[in-house]
């Protein structure tokens, strides 16, 4: 449906990328792609009629390029705010800020909650059904 470009891609990039970031980069950008037409489909929409809208589609491929630059560009270390090292007697340590992405997909592409609210996608919903508010004199709805 949609189709990104490495070049495309490539040139809003603060530095260019290496050979192996290149093949790499083309890989997820349709990783990409793929994560946003299933949230488009989760939230009963069809990707088809949606990506034809030329707002929607615009976002969508925004989204998919910010999904794979980080990944390409921070990697594992998403979500490191800071680390150190000693030398002697030998300490390192890392400090973690914010939503961590789930560990499987370090390095990998993720549509996160804020990529879904730019492209205006929902994520879940109700889990749970409310009864109907009662009536006065407080009856049930069936039974009024």
């Amino acid at each position: 449906m949609i189709t990104i470009g490495l070049e495309d891609f490539e040139v809003r990039l603060p530095r260019a990328l290496d050979p192996a970031e290149k093949d790499r980069a083309t890989a997820l950008l349709a990783d990409a792609v793929d994560e946003i037409e299933d949230a488009i489909i989760d939230s009963g929409r069809s990707p088809g009629t949606w990506i034809g809208i030329s707002r929607n589609r615009r976002r969508a491929v925004r989204v998919a390029r910010a999904m794979v630059a980080q990944a390409v560009l921070i990697g594992e270390d998403i979500g490191k705010t800071s680390w150190g090292t000693t030398t002697g007697p030998y300490s390192d340590n890392v400090s973690y800020h914010g939503e961590i992405a789930v560990p499987e997909l370090w390095g990998e592409v993720e549509l996160t909650d804020a990529h879904l609210d730019y492209l205006g996608l929902v994520r879940g919903g109700p889990r749970w059904s409310f009864p109907p508010p009662l009536r006065y004199p407080e009856k049930p709805w069936n039974e009024l």
